[in-house]
């Protein structure tokens, strides 16, 4: 938000394309990857698909530990909705 002047709302929305830009970019990426000879082929592809895996065992993982939605994270991944803390101290200038 700092960084571009934004307010919530605008760098939420940044926030998404830019996710979807990246995602669309390593998608096109991932169709030109150039096979060599048929065990380098599945060993790439293991390890491509993995790379694309990544992301979302990442966010799988942040839902279903306790570190950030404590007991919370199911519904969280339900509703999408997550409980604001209160303020505890003035934001950084």
């Amino acid at each position: 938000m700092r960084q571009f002047g934004l307010g919530i709302n605008e760098a939420m929305s940044w926030a998404c394309e830019r996710h979807y830009a990246i995602q669309d970019e390593f998608c096109a990426l991932m169709e030109k990857v150039l096979f060599f000879n048929h065990k380098v082929e599945e060993e790439l592809d293991e390890y491509v698909l993995s790379l694309a895996h990544w992301p979302r065992a990442n966010s799988c993982w942040i839902f279903e530990c306790r570190r950030y939605y404590g007991d919370l994270g199911q519904k969280v991944t339900e509703t999408r909705e997550v409980p604001m803390l209160p303020k505890t101290h003035e934001p950084c200038k």
